[in-house]
């Protein structure tokens, strides 16, 4: 991600914060937590990342998840992770609006935010894509394969919306 969106010429990256730095800025809130059965979990995106068009003077916020295939897709299991029960989360996020939390931060009143999901296999990236459309997430999710991305294609039509199946690469 950082070294693509770097060697943009109109896109430029603000900042690329990894999960691994334990992002302090991140919402501390208990509304920020997935709800499983009876038990919280929070859920930390994998990366954060804003980005810039300098020209038009705007910022967009994105939530990174990369998929390795060890977490389920979906899951009955009340005490068990899956995609699809993040993506609930990051739903509730968009409509009580939790991530404007990153706006000081950022130095930017954003409006809304992107999930980008990088899956390592394109039966699971289709999987995702009906669970998804299933439960009406949609416009603020973006899917792609490991195999599709690089420097080069990052910011290309390589994401995928859930519940679009022709023409649905952005």
């Amino acid at each position: 991600f950082v070294k693509g969106c770097q060697n943009s010429g109109i896109i430029q990256l603000v900042e690329f914060i990894p999960e691994y730095k334990k992002m302090s800025i991140r919402p501390q809130n208990n509304e920020n937590k997935e709800y499983d059965g009876n038990k919280e979990k929070n859920i930390i995106p994998d990366g954060v990342m804003c980005l810039e068009n300098p020209s038009r003077k705007k910022k967009a916020l994105f939530f990174i998840e990369v998929d390795l295939g060890s977490e389920k897709i979906t899951t009955t299991k009340k005490d068990q992770y899956s995609l699809l029960k993040k993506m609930l989360v990051y739903r509730e996020w968009l409509q009580n609006p939790k991530y404007k939390e990153y706006s000081g931060y950022f130095g930017y009143e954003f409006t809304g935010f992107r999930v980008l999901v990088i899956m390592n296999s394109t039966t699971r990236i289709q999987k995702l894509k009906r669970e998804l459309h299933k439960n009406n997430i949609r416009k603020f999710v973006c899917i792609t394969g490991q195999a599709e991305i690089n420097t080069e294609t990052v910011l290309e039509r390589i994401w995928q919306i859930p519940g679009i199946e022709n023409g649905d690469r952005i």
